[in-house]
């Protein structure tokens, strides 16, 4: 996602204990919802009402807004879900399921300085902690915390995502063997497959008519219900979850939707599920038929769209959120994410955080004795 840029320099930052907390959930918040997600400077899609509200309505039911205000001015919200624990050591988490790739809070560039771990500490009383995971490296929860050997502690995601900032000339330079490749395994489907044509179900015909021709390319690869079960044909609350997602987008302001379908010989032989958010396209989805895998059609599909989106001035990058491990081989940009943990002044969260470390240490220990014991 493109970098979050300061909007609101003018505006002076208050002080930690001024700031007014509220808890709503995520229908009560769409009013303030604006004011804030325009205030970042660059949000990428996972920053929208429109995405949490298709999160909240099929995958995480119980996901409540912690806001900040300073005045009545909305300054910050931090989406969140009880992550279990008694109530002694009660915790708090970004929503988390296996859909929701990319996570973050949302705070006001005018406020980035303030000591959000203290703002926490302080308005979450009888809570020992705060993990958000998933989040980018270019994300509001990296710029304003940081770790230290006290409340916060990062650690490194194994989530990675590749991003394609689109110019024609960031397009060359994308690995130019894998794009022979992807033209060549192009001219062979042709030649054996029949024609090869691209098909772009855009705003509301993303959800009504696109979703469902992408539901059943996915059913016939190896995540169909005859292999590892995980396409949307096999989860009707991810089915649902997607559908949403894309009616949302496509009505949305400065937002929108499409599925896009590649067809061999007039089969569906390839899709892409893809949201934009400002200048920023996401693809969320990618999926073949495994009948035609020998033609590459997921490469042939996102070349054409690349090549579609360099052409385009009002899209200045393009993200496979996924980061599938075919991607590495066109030599995209990768963007680390981030597991934050923010450990409450109590005793609950100093006892979370003394856990947290020896944990951590102990896995440290282990690996360091395999690698002994491999060497």
């Amino acid at each position: 996602m493109p970098a979050l840029s300061p909007v609101d320099t003018d505006s002076h930052a208050a002080e930690a204990s001024s700031l007014r907390r509220e808890v709503r959930d995520v229908e009560a918040s769409r009013d303030d919802w604006d004011a804030i997600h325009g205030a970042l400077g660059a949000p990428s899609f996972f920053h929208r009402w429109e995405w949490l509200r298709a999160v909240s309505d099929h995958l995480v039911a119980d996901v409540s807004c912690h806001w900040f205000f300073d005045g009545d001015r909305p300054v910050a919200v931090f989406p969140l879900e009880e992550a279990g624990g008694n109530a002694l050591f009660k915790e708090l988490r970004t929503p988390a399921h296996a859909d929701i790739y990319l996570r973050d809070c949302l705070i006001a560039a005018s406020h980035v300085d303030l000591d959000w771990a203290a703002v926490l500490g302080e308005a979450l009383d009888g809570t020992a902690a705060v993990r958000l995971h998933r989040v980018p490296e270019r994300s509001c929860a990296m710029r304003v915390f940081t770790d230290d050997a006290s409340t916060v502690r990062i650690s490194d995601n194994s989530m990675r995502v590749y991003c394609a900032v689109t110019s024609p000339e960031d397009l060359k330079s994308l690995s130019s063997k894998n794009l022979r490749n992807v033209a060549r395994l192009a001219r062979k489907a042709e030649r054996e497959g029949g024609s090869v044509e691209r098909t772009t179900y855009a705003g509301d015909e993303a959800h009504a008519t696109g979703l469902d021709i992408f539901v059943k390319v996915e059913e016939a690869s190896w995540k169909g219900p005859q292999g590892s079960g995980t396409s949307l044909s096999c989860d009707p609350r991810a089915l649902g979850f997607y559908r949403d997602a894309l009616r949302h987008f496509a009505g949305a302001a400065d937002a929108d939707a499409r599925v896009e379908i590649l067809t061999i010989g007039d089969q569906p032989a390839a899709g892409i599920v893809a949201l934009r958010s400002g200048s920023q396209w996401n693809m969320l989805k990618v999926g073949y038929d495994e009948r035609f895998s020998p033609f590459g059609p997921g490469g042939i599909l996102l070349k054409l769209f690349l090549e579609e989106m360099v052409e385009d001035p009002g899209v200045n990058e393009v993200s496979l959120v996924t980061a599938p491990p075919w991607a590495g081989r066109w030599h995209l940009q990768e963007e680390p994410t981030r597991d934050i943990a923010v450990f409450m002044p109590s005793l609950a969260g100093r006892a979370r955080s003394l856990r947290h470390d020896l944990v951590k240490a102990a896995r440290g220990a282990r690996a360091s004795l395999e690698r002994s014991n491999d060497a």
